[in-house]
């Protein structure tokens, strides 16, 4: 990794907003969701909250309304392109 901070939002995107949101925390609703009658605005609402609480400095370190995620396209290096997917992020 280059190690430039808009590089470092990037990463940390991909880590936080699709391996832990996307993979762990939407797969955990959909999961509680086939037995039990829940509001998914409400925990992510919760989860959002949390997260800023937790981590007040994320703004200065998490891409500002959108995530991040693998390019189509190869890298130029050892690290994988990354893309701009223009979403803006559910769990934080």
């Amino acid at each position: 990794m280059d190690g430039s901070p808009e590089m470092m939002e990037r990463h940390y995107s991909l880590i936080y907003d699709h391996f832990l949101g996307v993979e762990f925390f939407d797969y955990l609703l959909a999961c509680l969701g086939k037995f039990y009658t829940i509001d998914e605005a409400a925990i992510r609402e919760r989860a959002r909250n949390t997260f800023h609480s937790s981590f007040p400095d994320s703004g200065d370190r998490f891409p500002s309304g959108t995530t991040f995620y693998f390019s189509d396209e190869s890298s130029s290096g050892n690290e994988p392109a990354l893309v701009d997917t223009k979403q803006a992020p559910r769990w934080r």
